[in-house]
């Protein structure tokens, strides 16, 4: 599920404030939820590795965490994937349905309760909320997630810039950014070019310093 983002901005005020809210490990989550593996000890196995994931991040241990984090979260590929061992296409299906059943009752909820959507993709969603009725949609979408066995974080953002749904900006309560898509991503993965990030640099400087484009080109020099 992806809705359609075009070149929208929206921001908190003191009335509404910016919620998204999306599952916390959907696909590790649902895997073991709805047993999407041909073998029931690799299942064992993978819960084993969900808990240790879960430990080393309440320690703070980043480097296991992460690592535990790319396991289980590729796993959900390699059961799709006819060149895998572990290769199940059964259950594959059964977890991408699953996964798109869960967000389509969230939107439906939240839509029936009269909150304006303003972004969804696969694990979750945005939402404008009055601010008097916060309490409400926490208690909506916690519902959800009791209904299917899942939990959901919430977070608020002061502003969010899409290009399109894989393509945005947006600043956190906190003040913290999170970004997607090339138009934004101001660093290069590894293998890939650093051309052209001038661009997604100039666009961050400007939504959130309001720094004019052409200022901030003039001022890099950087070639």
């Amino acid at each position: 599920i992806h809705i359609l983002n075009s070149n929208e901005i929206y921001e908190s005020d003191k009335d509404n404030s910016i919620l998204t809210s999306d599952v916390e490990s959907m696909y590790p989550n649902n895997m073991i939820n709805y047993k999407t593996f041909r073998y029931l000890d690799v299942l064992e196995t993978f819960k084993e590795t969900k808990d240790e994931r879960i430990v080393a991040k309440k320690q703070g241990d980043k480097g296991k965490d992460a690592t535990y984090k790319l396991i289980l979260n590729s796993t959900s590929g390699l059961i799709d994937s006819p060149f895998s061992w572990l290769y199940y296409p059964e259950g594959a299906m059964k977890l991408r349905l699953m996964g798109q059943l869960v967000i389509t009752k969230v939107i439906e909820e939240v839509v029936l309760a009269n909150f304006k959507l303003i972004g969804a993709n696969t694990d979750g969603v945005e939402v404008i909320v009055p601010n008097h009725r916060k309490d409400e949609y926490y208690k909506i979408i916690d519902n959800v997630g009791k209904y299917f066995d899942l939990k959901f974080e919430h977070e608020k953002y002061q502003k969010i810039v899409y290009a399109n749904v894989n393509g945005y900006i947006a600043i956190l309560e906190s003040g913290k950014t999170k970004k997607k898509g090339a138009f934004f991503i101001t660093t290069a993965d590894l293998g890939s070019s650093c051309n052209s990030l001038i661009m997604p640099l100039a666009l961050e400087e400007y939504y959130i310093n309001g720094t004019k484009i052409e200022d901030f080109i003039k001022s890099q020099k950087n070639i």
